[in-house]
């Protein structure tokens, strides 16, 4: 069974994902802003992040994945690999299975260089209503995560393309 394509779907704030189709495959663009949760939202002003698959010549440009966005470093915008990964080594190796195969979901945080420091990146924030997914669900598919007592909410998997073994899944509904 075929998933079903991915949906440009109603989310909460903080985020603009469009997915579209591009010749023959899926391709997405997405923005947004960062929670910067425990500190106030006010505390820094470099929380928009950005990314798409194509460059202003119209080319796939192979910089767009699960981990790299584009956000302004230091005094200086760029796009590197950002999110937070999880597991034994950062060598593209997301732990998103346990040894059983239960899934685990992460929240998608991201890193920046703050200003006037361009050495060590430091925690930025969290996607809103975000999680990392395993790279094995299809664009498309839509996973419920139970997100508090007798709660659940529903996720769907981005086209963003995969990096270390994860994917982007956004809330739905």
């Amino acid at each position: 069974m075929r998933a079903a394509p991915p949906r440009n779907a109603p989310l909460g704030g903080g985020q603009l994902p469009i997915t579209g189709r591009y010749g023959t495959g899926w391709e997405s663009l997405a923005a947004g802003i960062l929670d910067q949760t425990p500190e106030t939202q006010a505390s820094n002003s470099r929380y928009v992040y950005g990314g798409g698959l194509r460059n202003a010549a119209e080319s796939i440009d192979s910089y767009y994945s699960t981990v790299r966005w584009f956000m302004v470093d230091n005094a200086t915008a760029g796009s590197v690999e950002r999110v937070t990964f999880y597991g034994p080594t950062t060598a593209y190796s997301m732990g998103l299975m346990t040894m059983n195969g239960t899934r685990l979901l992460r929240p998608v945080g991201m890193w920046t260089k703050p200003q006037g420091d361009a050495s060590y990146y430091k925690f930025h924030g969290r996607r809103y209503q975000a999680l990392l997914v395993e790279d094995s669900l299809p664009a498309g598919a839509r996973i419920t995560v139970p997100i508090d007592i007798g709660l659940s909410a529903l996720f769907q998997v981005t086209a963003i393309p995969s990096s270390g073994s994860a994917k982007i899944a956004l809330r739905v509904g």
